[in-house]
């Protein structure tokens, strides 16, 4: 029977990567700029690059507040540096068509200036972006900036950050229903993060993920999320398959870190850490 709701599975994983050429170069395999942690968060974007780097981006840059130069560089020496002119929050964000991909928010932090910056961002950039946890609750302190969002899009949020977007929902199929309504209206990806990560997309087609494990629901997580799927995207993956390949990717490296330190004892950098093995066992 034909439906809209789709199961994705390792073999659908499988299928859909591609091997890399032997030949390629670190440009051939995509840039991505990553504006993302500010003071007491540089963590976030630690996380995220890790996970970027991990899933095969070319090159990524990290735009953040001064105060996370000496963090960065020395947690992710692979990474490059772009400091704000700010030291403890980002008050600008270039919006020039320089990478393959832009994302946004892990550890971004939601003052009145962030906000100013991602609105003269999302109002000049016309190529679709990637938005996350911290770039999320700035439109919702903003709403009007949902309109700015370029088609084609993809927005990561939790249940928490959803409602806060979108209003409060009773029910995961309440806000699933939502979610639906929200992708086909602007015409953006919606990744619901949860126990079981679903992605929306705007042709009305949705993905329930099979991979990860409770122990991911911990600090950070999401972060590293954002890197892979990022990373997929620079690789030339379209954003909305992207997705559905990075959730699969992303959990099934929490399982492999659960095999090592268990469920308790796993943290978000054990995610970022197993990405690179995910792919090679998916792929052998």
């Amino acid at each position: 029977t034909p439906t809209d709701y789709y199961l994705v599975e390792r073999d659908d994983v499988k299928a859909a990567l591609r091997p890399r050429d032997e030949f390629v170069n670190k440009y051939d395999n995509g840039s991505i700029m990553l504006v993302a942690g500010s003071y007491g968060m540089m963590g976030a974007a630690v996380l995220a690059a890790k996970g970027a780097l991990r899933a095969g981006a070319g090159l990524v840059t990290v735009h953040a507040p001064r105060c996370g130069y000496a963090v960065m560089q020395t947690a992710v020496p692979e990474a490059l540096f772009e400091p704000d002119r700010n030291e403890i929050f980002t008050t600008g964000i270039d919006s020039r068509r320089r990478h393959s991909v832009v994302a946004l928010g892990p550890g971004m932090g939601t003052s009145d200036e962030t906000i100013d910056a991602l609105d003269t961002f999302l109002k000049t950039f016309r190529s679709p972006c990637l938005l996350d946890a911290d770039a999320l609750n700035c439109i919702a302190r903003r709403p009007m900036l949902l309109r700015s969002i370029p088609k084609g899009s993809v927005i990561t949020p939790h249940a928490g950050e959803f409602d806060r977007l979108f209003g409060e929902h009773v029910t995961d199929e309440e806000r699933l229903r939502k979610a639906i309504d929200v992708s086909r209206l602007y015409e953006i990806t919606i990744v619901l993060k949860g126990h079981y990560t679903t992605t929306v997309r705007p042709d009305g087609k949705i993905y329930i993920n099979s991979s990860g494990n409770a122990g991911m629901a911990t600090a950070g997580s999401g972060d590293v999320l954002t890197g892979v799927i990022a990373a997929l995207i620079a690789q030339g993956y379209a954003p909305d398959w992207s997705v559905v390949l990075g959730v699969y990717l992303h959990g099934y490296a929490g399982d492999l870190a659960e095999q090592e330190h268990g469920e308790m004892g796993l943290m978000a950098g054990d995610i970022a850490n197993n990405v690179g093995r995910a792919i090679r066992n998916i792929m052998s």
